[in-house]
């Protein structure tokens, strides 16, 4: 993902703390506490790199086999494929008949035919065919989400026409929303928008980039996250922002937080990100989600914490590379 993406000079010496919390957030997962512990996916934006061949992938995996090696590494996907057409639902059926196991989750993103090109005005036809499409899914649909563009402003008649739109979803499902324009991040806009949310029960996509801070808002307005994390490799500032982001799932988590989808966006390097951030969850929240084992990793995300001084070295796992990536399921 591109969206504030700032290269890697441009973050030399840099921070990015996360901002404090909002004061709605406490109070909305305290009203919605559940006895159940938090639970917590950890997944890829893609699946069909050629590049992780060999590495998250067998060698000789064929390109119609990725997914289902996908699947077995992982507990989720951002799913965008939906974003640039809606497939039939035979499709999807297809893909969902892959999932090793009960637990993984297609996350898929609306079309830009409704969230682009709509201004969700009336997009009733192409809502009713992606919402019967992606029902193929089955058991293995998870939240869905709207990511709107960088133009889409919140005048007053974009604001109505959201809200209107967000009303008539179907009920019983889990929705998110991803602003990108700066003004959605500022006041009163954001109050506005963040109550109308909790109100008709939608969730506000979190997107933690460098190069749009503004966008990383902390505001919870269901009891439940999606956290869309863009880094480079190998950065102190990439490894500080994810202890951040599992203290403060900690402490969401002892306030009720129900579920958190936590999506890596590293590019090539994301199967190493992806196991760095599983195994600081396993320790730090108590989660005991496993790691894909990776054949010649780039580079091991551990070590280099501990050399930034972000992980003691009794706190790094082992990271050896195993033959090949052999490995049949995770769960």
């Amino acid at each position: 993902m591109n969206f504030g993406w700032l290269e890697p000079d441009q973050l030399a010496g840099k921070t990015f703390p996360l901002p404090p919390d909002p004061p709605g957030n406490r109070l909305l997962l305290r009203r919605a506490q559940s006895a159940q512990p938090m639970r917590l996916q950890v997944g890829l934006a893609e699946w069909n790199v050629k590049e992780w061949k060999g590495r998250l992938y067998p060698a000789r995996t064929r390109e119609a086999e990725l997914m289902d090696a996908y699947m077995q590494r992982f507990r989720c996907i951002e799913f965008n494929g939906t974003h640039y057409r809606i497939y039939p639902r035979e499709t999807i059926e297809g893909w969902a008949a892959k999932a090793v196991h009960d637990a993984f989750l297609f996350l898929p993103k609306f079309p830009q035919l409704i969230s682009h090109h709509s201004h969700f005005v009336n997009p009733t036809r192409d809502t009713g065919l992606f919402l019967d499409s992606i029902a193929g899914f089955g058991t293995h649909l998870g939240p869905l989400f709207i990511q709107t563009s960088e133009a889409f402003a919140p005048t007053r008649a974009n604001q109505e026409n959201l809200y209107r739109y967000l009303g008539g979803l179907p009920q019983g499902q889990t929705y998110f929303v991803e602003f990108r324009h700066p003004e959605w991040f500022r006041e009163p806009v954001l109050s506005l928008w963040t109550e109308a949310f909790r109100d008709l029960g939608i969730g506000a996509v979190i997107t933690d980039t460098p190069g749009r801070r503004d966008v990383c808002h902390m505001h919870l307005t269901i009891p439940k996250v999606l956290i869309r994390f863009v880094a480079a490799r190998s950065l102190k500032s990439t490894y500080e922002r994810i202890e951040d982001w599992m203290l403060r799932l900690k402490s969401w988590e002892t306030d009720g937080l129900e579920a958190a989808y936590f999506v890596v966006h590293t590019g090539n390097s994301a199967p190493e990100m992806a196991c760095y951030v599983i195994e600081r969850a396993n320790d730090v929240l108590g989660q005991a989600i496993a790691a894909p084992h990776l054949a010649q990793p780039l580079f091991n995300p551990f070590a280099d914490a501990v050399q930034e001084g972000i992980l003691p070295e009794e706190k790094a796992p082992h990271f050896a590379p195993v033959a090949d990536a052999v490995q049949t399921s995770l769960f």
